[in-house]
Parts: structure tokens; sequence; C-alpha cells
């Protein structure tokens, strides 16, 4: 049954009369200019990387410029461009690019894949679906319709007249490319890239381009390139600025033309991902005719369609340009990716047929499902609903749901399994025409069962220890973030089963949405890295990132300020957990204490998707008008119509959909459900037509930076968000402004299903030489709790309590002290069991006082691990048992598609090592000496991760020795991969010469190392 205040008007609503002195309705093609955001952010948080040329709403082909070296391809900074290429994304890493064409007055040299052309902006425009720009002399103009376009390259009288292709020129580099020239006018090809973000993904685009006279002369080559290393290391995602990923060749063609007659060459392009014959079809149906202002005028058409779908009354034009290159920027992804006869090659290889509907490809996913989905869903849900059943054929052709595909293979890129609230929001916002039942069943095979497929892909990493420990345990890359991600993909997953009537699997998903939990450290309030035991570590909560690490250890992109309040699913819960509205309202304020900082200071971070909902936070705290000034601020200070005019990298759209939902006034606070949060419109009218042909009507009142009061369809509504039914059935909401701050609305929906209603802690954290502690817990909730626990603690020490029951005051905590006691030295582990998988663990020490600690690990099939951990790490440090001589011992492996990198990994144990250093050390290896090749023990530093401790040459003896090395500034944090303390680097290349460890020790001496002894006395 629909809510009475949307019921009562239900015919009014299918489009709500316009008001008396209502502004007039702006042109949004006029005054959208795809040049805002094609710059910088600023140093903290780099490119923005929209890109200026020609596309579609969804199309298939961008054409744009290429400048310099740039990792996006366009940087409004930069003074030369080396092409015009076919494809483009606002991404953070290298990737499309592919095909450069660029027309050339003068030598074109010797090596002409790396020629450039200077230019300045002086005469460059770009509107949607044009672009033009003087580069050397010459002057490009580009238009593009959906899978074609065309170009006007007008050259200088009497003056020679190339046109280079470089098919081998994509912007991560190509494996393989290829020209050819059918006739005289023709060139086609292909080019083979991918690698995004260093990852094992591969793509490979057919063109076709066809001028309007035949060349005089062709020359074809082919230049070298090389790979230039990636600057992160393998087990970091972030988004680094490494040269091209991919060694292969320069392969392209050289065109001469004769303009003596027409000093203007016109050329048709497209694109396929089939073949060159299909490239040529979408020219046949998108470009029949040498009439550029033509496709102009209908792709101008087209952008007047879909942006029209968003129509706005007043504002200043600052702010409606800022609006509408937001909503542009929006609708430009994902992208068709079928033929104009409907084939495309499926995640299996095969080519496929989309029939009637369209083939959508390049979802980024971790980026897009919190704002740019829900907005694609409501203006245009046939596409959107086209988008959700390409993903479920995806899966069906691989197996496995992607979740930020580059075409028609998984990158693997970002951590979560965002796939879920992408296909959750889209339907909750209005698409729903696609297989929802298939959609659901592979949603929930993915967060349930682990398995790789193709080049390692595996679309929940993890997952099991995840299912059996309610979290992503520490050691595991981006630990707390994946944690998080998860527990929001899994409600959203609950939401979708809900909506479609399965209620067993709403119930369970709804539980593990509330996963969260098992990362919230009640006793310092901020999500944590957490050990497969339930210990949290001691000491400092927000440490910064290693030298040369982009983030935190645990964290994606971000610092524990930041992911804690990550957390839109359930922010009543998270607001309890931190100590209720007083102490997060607080947290908050420090937090918004500077808006745009990048992933290592504790403050907010605009530019970066898992902070985009935080300013709505306050509209659940009670403080509604904190909120509104937040938004404002980002709005004004970090939002601008310029080139550096957004807070960071757009990433396919989502930073400018935060943009346009916020300026309506508007936020998908909820990632899967219809929440919309309500902050001040920028704007005094916005008519929003959504794709269901309704309309809803945002209309202003007064004057003033705060709500003073709102109504939805003419009744008095007291809320912090907005009815769901307007995605329906439409509406109309007045919102009254003005200075005050008295509007205390009604909080937005908490999902609380499934919480622990307390949470559970043991302290002292990490490793204590006191005997007493104390078992706690921290009522989330506004009514008294009773809380039991059980506590274990290892052979050789007693407790005087095992058992207890805790009575929780409403947002209060309580505590009950246990005494431990034991007699031998060691270390001893001390766990509290809370029920449902909450858990807390800490350590009691019987040390010495000399502040030395020793470890070491015996290799082989069982490794016996005794205060020092062999690490066993996928991407790179992978081993295998063997026994050479009688001695066991662990051989590297390859195991990884991106390098013949191998090493050996080892983790000191954090117990007794806090990880603050220097530490005086001395690591012993014993090794196999087989060949006369070299490795490298590295190790963590105070200054950074993996360095060189000492080069050992091998002498061909084919006997076990030792190697033993002193060290002085060793900090043995976990900040190396799999969060390791030192490893074994290989010098050598092939298995052959892979090395092989059959044991290591460490000592370690530091003013705050525990003195346990933990190696047996014939350890080497």
């Amino acid at each position: 049954m629909r809510p009475l205040v949307v019921s009562l008007l239900a015919l009014v609503l299918l489009n709500p009369p316009a008001l008396a002195g209502q502004p007039p309705l702006a042109d949004p093609v006029a005054v959208t200019d795809p040049m805002i955001g094609t710059g910088s952010a600023g140093a903290a948080v780099g490119e923005i990387n929209n890109f200026p040329g020609p596309s579609t709403p969804f199309g298939m082909l961008q054409w744009s410029p290429d400048t310099a070296d740039h990792y996006a391809g366009y940087s409004y900074e930069d003074k030369t461009i080396k092409g015009f290429s076919l494809t483009h994304a606002s991404v953070g890493c290298r990737q499309f690019g592919d095909v450069p064409i660029l027309p050339v007055s003068g030598d074109v040299g010797a090596s002409p894949w790396s020629l450039q052309e200077p230019f300045t902006h002086s005469g460059e425009q770009a509107s949607p679906g044009y672009y033009t720009v003087t580069a050397g002399g010459v002057k490009t103009e580009l238009t593009t319709a959906l899978r074609a376009g065309q170009g006007r390259f007008t050259f200088p009288p009497n003056a020679p007249a190339h046109v280079l292709v470089k098919a081998g020129g994509s912007l991560n580099g190509d494996t393989d490319a290829s020209v050819a020239f059918p006739d005289d006018h023709t060139v086609t090809g292909s080019a083979t890239s991918g690698g995004f973000c260093g990852q094992g993904n591969k793509y490979t685009v057919h063109y076709a381009i066809t001028f309007d006279r035949p060349f005089t002369a062709k020359k074809s080559w082919a230049g070298s390139a090389r790979a230039v290393p990636n600057v992160v290391t393998p087990g970091q995602k972030a988004r680094g600025l490494a040269g091209p990923q991919i060694a292969g060749p320069q392969v392209g063609a050289t065109l001469d033309f004769d303009t003596s007659k027409d000093a203007t060459i016109r050329a048709k392009v497209a694109i396929s991902f089939v073949s060159v014959d299909g490239a040529a079809k979408n020219i046949a149906a998108d470009a029949p005719a040498w009439d550029f202002d033509g496709m102009r005028a209908t792709t101008q058409q087209r952008w007047a369609s879909y942006l029209g779908r968003i129509a706005i009354g007043g504002g200043q034009a600052p702010q409606l340009k800022t609006f509408y290159a937001a909503l542009y920027h929006s609708l430009q992804y994902p992208v068709t990716f079928n033929d104009v006869d409907g084939n495309y090659p499926g995640f299996d290889g095969k080519i496929h047929n989309a029939g009637s509907r369209t083939q959508y490809a390049n979802f980024s996913g971790w980026d897009i499902y919190r704002c740019q989905i829900p907005l694609l869903a409501t203006l245009a849900p046939d596409e959107t609903s086209d988008m959700m059943q390409s993903l479920v054929e995806d899966a069906d052709q691989y197996g496995w749901l992607p979740k930020w595909p580059v075409y028609n293979d998984e990158s693997g890129v970002m951590n979560g399994d965002s796939v879920a609230p992408i296909i959750a929001g889209a339907y909750a916002f209005g698409a729903r025409d696609f297989d929802t039942a298939k959609a659901l069943s592979q949603l929930i095979k993915g967060a349930t069962k682990d398995g790789k497929v193709g080049w390692g892909y595996e679309e929940r990493p993890n997952v099991v220890a995840y299912q059996q420990l309610g979290y992503v345990p520490m050691g595991a890359d981006e630990n707390v973030s994946m944690t998080q991600e998860y527990a929001i993909d899994d409600f959203a997953i609950g939401q979708l089963a809900d909506a479609l009537g399965d209620d067993d699997t709403a119930a369970t998903f709804a539980r593990r949405g509330q996963n969260w939990q098992h990362v919230f450290d009640p006793t310092t309030g901020y999500v944590r890295q957490r050990a497969a035991d339930g210990a949290y570590p001691a000491g400092e909560v927000l440490v910064p990132p290693p030298p040369g690490q982009f983030a935190p250890t645990g964290y994606s992109e971000g610092n524990a300020a930041q992911y804690t309040w990550m957390v839109p699913q359930n922010l009543a819960g998270l607001i309890g957990a931190i100590g209720g509205r007083d102490a997060a309202t607080k947290r908050l304020d420090d937090l918004f204490t500077k808006l745009n900082v990048g992933p290592v200071q504790p403050y907010y971070w605009a530019g970066n998707e898992p902070m985009f909902s935080v300013p709505w936070t306050y509209n659940y705290l009670g403080q509604p008008w904190k909120t509104q000034d937040v938004v404002h601020r980002v709005q004004t200070e970090l939002f601008a119509p310029t080139p550096d005019g957004e807070p960071g990298n757009d990433d396919l759209g989502a930073q400018s959909a935060w943009y346009v939902w916020s300026a309506m006034g508007l936020y998908p606070v909820t990632p899967g459900a219809t929440d919309l949060a309500v902050n001040t419109p920028v704007f005094p009218h916005v008519e929003i037509k959504t794709g269901t042909g309704r309309k809803i009507v945002i209309d202003t009142q007064g004057v003033g930076p705060h709500i003073q009061g709102m109504a939805v369809n003419g009744v008095n509504w007291n809320r912090g968000w907005l009815p769901s039914d307007l995605l329906s059935w439409g509406g109309r909401v007045e919102y009254r402004l003005g200075e005050g701050t008295t509007w205390t609305a009604a909080p937005p929906k908490s999902y609380r299903d499934g919480e622990a209603p307390a949470l559970g802690y043991l302290t002292p954290l990490g490793t204590s030489t006191q005997n007493t502690f104390q078992v706690g817990a921290r009522n989330i909730t506004d009514h008294p709790v009773q809380v039991p626990w059980t506590l274990t603690v290892a052979p050789g020490a007693t407790a005087s309590l095992t058992r207890g029951q805790l009575v929780v005051p409403a947002n209060g905590t309580a505590t009950a002290a246990v005494q431990l006691n034991a007699a031998a030295s060691g270390i001893y582990p001390v766990s509290v069991d809370f029920g449902d998988k909450q858990r807390a663990t800490a350590y009691f020490a019987v040390a010495g006082t000399d502040h030395t600690t020793t470890g070491c690990s015996t290799l082989g099939a069982t490794n016996t691990d005794c205060g020092l951990t062999q690490v066993e790490y996928a991407n790179d440090g992978a081993t295998a048992p063997v026994e050479v001589g009688g001695v066991s011992a662990r051989k590297m492996v390859h195991a990884h598609d991106w390098g013949d990198y191998r090493y050996l990994y080892f983790q000191a144990d954090g117990r007794a090592i806090p990880g603050t250093g220097p530490y005086d050390a001395t690591i012993t290896v014993r090794y196999l000496d087989s060949g006369t090749d070299t490795f490298v023990v590295q190790y963590d530093s105070v200054n950074a991760a993996y360095v060189d401790a000492k080069r050992i040459t091998k002498t061909g003896t084919n006997t076990w020795k030792d190697v033993t090395i002193t060290l002085k500034d060793a900090k043995f944090a976990h900040r190396e991969n799999g969060a390791s303390d030192f490893r074994i680097s290989s010098d050598g290349s092939g298995d052959a010469n892979a090395e092989t460890i059959a044991s290591a020790t460490v000592t370690v001496i530091g003013p705050d190392v525990v003195a346990v002894r933990q190696c047996p006395t014939s350890s080497p």
C-alpha cells in the first residue's frame, strides 16, 4: 500500500504543474563544457582525468586527444598532443587510449611512433559531440556517433600533409598491433592491450579508418617500446602513475595526402571488439555519408535528450556549468560494447549476440555503486537494465560476476565485491528489466564460494576466512577496507533478496551486513586491522603508511579515521559504537576540519569514494544543518567550472554523480536501498524526469544556507530523507530555506537487523606483562543489555575467572577484571568468546628484562613456526615443499604472469615486537647453495620496506649453508607483502635458479621488545 502522502495526489504527480514565477529552464547543451575536470585536483589527490573529446551517452567511441605522457590520456596542463585516440575513460591507471591518430604538417622523423605536436588552449573548444584544437599547425575537428566518428583535419596551405596511425600506441602499451591497407584510402587493423593497474586483463580492439581521398603514399612501421616497472608493490592496488606496463611493437603507419585543392582531409573511424568487418559495419550504420555537421547535430540532440532529463531553473552561470558538466560525465559510462549487428566477444572468448538489447562494458564497480548507478537507474532505467543484464551475461560466460571489467575481461582492480551494490542499487532505483533471479544466484555464489578464473581473478579474495571469522584478517591486503566493503556488499544482496521475496537469503545477508562490527575496535573507536585469533594490535591507531605506500596498511586509499565512517547501512549502530551522539559529533566535526587531504591525514577526503556519503551523517546525529554546511563547502570550495574543478579522479562519472545528487538537495546514502538523505539544494527549481515517465519537482522558498522546513506534495515533512515512493510515482518537494539551525528532522533509516547490541573487548590490547586483564563490552543501543562471556587461556597459564555476564547500561560500557598467572617464560594467548563470532584476544607475557626476543621457522611440507612465520603470498611469494639431502625446505615457485619474480616472505612475531623501531636485529637464513646466481635479503627498515640487507652469491656446492646478517635500523612493522617483515629475493630467472630455503632465525633487541625466547635450542 502506498503512503497517503503519495496516494492522495497520484494523478497529479505524473507531471506536477509549474508554479507561478518559476525561473526559466536552462539549455543543458549550451552550458555543458567537457573541458571541466580535465586538469588536476592537486598534489595530494591527483588528476581528475576527464577527456575533452566527443562521445555519445554510453557510446562505444571516445575520440579525444592524448597529451604528453599522461596516463589517462589528456591533462590540461600539458603542451603537446601525441594523438587523438579512440577509447578513453576517467581512470586512475593506464588503460585505453587505443589507436591514436595524429595529423602532422612537416617532417615525421625517424620515429613517428613517438612524435608529438605542440598546442595551446587558444582556439581549443569542446561541447557535447564536438571538439577542436590546432596542434602543430593542423586544425583538428572531431565528432562521434554511438559507434563511429568523423574527423576533419585542416592543414596549412602549401605544407606537407601526413596522418599517423599509431596502432601500437595504447596508453598502457600493446602486446600486439597491426595495420593493413585494403584500398588506397582505408586503414584497418587491431591493437591488443590490457594490464590495468598491473593486473592480468587483456582486450583487443579492431579499427577501420577511411579517408575522403586516396593516399599519395603510405608507409607502415614498427618501432620499439619498453615496459616501465610499476612504482607500487604488487600487493598495493594503489593508483600509481607508472609508465606503460606492456612491452610491445609500436606498429603504425604514415599516410601522405594531397591537399593542394582541398586543405581539409576528412576521415571516418569506427571500432569493434569483434573484427575489422564489425568496425566497417559500424561506419556504415553510423556514418553512411560524409556529413560531419549532420553527425555533430544528431549527437548534440542525443545529449540534449539525456541532459534534459534534469531541468534546472535559476542558479548562477558557474553553478549551471558545473552541474551539467557533472551530469554529462555521469552519462558517459558504462560504454556500448556490441557492434551494430549485436555481436560482441564474451568473457569466454566466444562471439555472442546481444539481440535486441545492448551489451555494456567498463564498470568501475568500487567507484560507481555509491551514487552513479542510482543516478543512471533513475534517469535511464532501460539502459541501466541492459547494463545489469550485461553483468549477468558476463558471469554466465566467465563463471563469476565481474567487479571492474575492462571490456570482456576482468581486471580485479579495487577490493570488495562491488557488483552486488551495483545490481541491488540499480534494481532499487528502478532498473528492473533483467534476469534478477539469475543475478541473485550469481551474487550468492560470489559471496559464499572461492575460486579463480582467467588470469587469476577472484570475485571475493579471502571469502573463506571472511565467512568463518566475520572479517578479513590482518595479513590480507587492505583487510579492513575489504571487510567493510564485503559488509556493504552483503547488505545489498540482502536488500535485493528481500525485494525479490527470498526471505531466508535476505535474513542471512542482513546479518552479514553487520560484519563491520568485527573490525570496529570499541577500545579506540576506530575500524582496525585484526588478527585471525581476534586480537587488535596495541599502539597508535592513526599511523602513516610506510614510505612508498599509498595508504596505511590495511586500508584501500584511506585510513582508519576515514574508513570508520563507511558504514552507510547502519550509521545508528556506528554512532553507538563510537560512544553516542556527542562523541560521534565531535569526531565528525574534527574530520571536516579539512576537506580533501588524500589517504594519510585523519580528515575528510572529498575526492575519494569511501567518504562520499559521510557529510550526510549529521542527518543521523540530529544536526542536519551541519550536513548542509559541509556539502556547501565541498560544492563551492572543491567544484568549479574549470579544468581543475573537481576534488579528485572522476572515476567513470562517480565524482560527477556526487555533485549532481548533492546539487539537487539529495543523496543516495545507503547502497542497495532507496534512502535519499537531504541537504540544501543549489538551485531554486529542479525537474527530474525519471525513466518511468514520472517527474520529481524540487523547489526552494526563501533565501539562506539552511533548511527551515520541508513539504512533500504539500504535506509537511519533518524527516532528513525523502520517501522512496517519489522514485516510482513522482511528486513535488519544497525546501524552506533561511539562516536558522533549528530544523531537527528525524534521522534517515539505519538497518540494524542482525547487529550485535554490544561489542566485546579485552584489554590491554596486544601483549602485556601485567597480569590483570579487563573483559568489557560497549553497548551500542539506547537500552541496557546483558553480555555473557567465556574466557580461555593457553596451557601453562591460569585465570581467576573463566566466564561471566556483563550488565551494560544504555550507550555505556561494563567490565570485569581477570587475573592471569603463569610460571614459565612465554607468551600466552587469552581469548574471550562473546558469541555470534564475537571474540577478543590479547596476550599475557611472562618475560625477562633484557628486551631481546628470538623467533625461528623450520620449513617443509609442514612448517614449524616458533615466533617467526613463513608467509605464503600468492602474488609473488609462492613456494613448494622439497627435500634435499634429507633436509626439508621450501622452494620458490612462479605463480603469476606479470614478471619473473620470486620471493619468500617471513613475518616476525608482532606479539613480542611492537614494530616501532629502530631495532638491532640479526637474521640467519639456511639456504641451498645450488647454482652460481645471487639472492638478496630485504627487510622492513625504519626508512622503507624492502631495503637490501645483503646480497649473497652462491657457489654451486649443492650443500646447505647459513648466512647471518646484522641490522641496526629494523622496524619489523609487517609492511612488506603479506604483512611480512623480511624476504628472500631471487635474482635468478626461471625455476632452476629459484632459491631453496630450509630455515630462518631472527633476534630482535629494542626498548619495547618483549623479552621471550621462542626458538628451540637446536635451531640454527
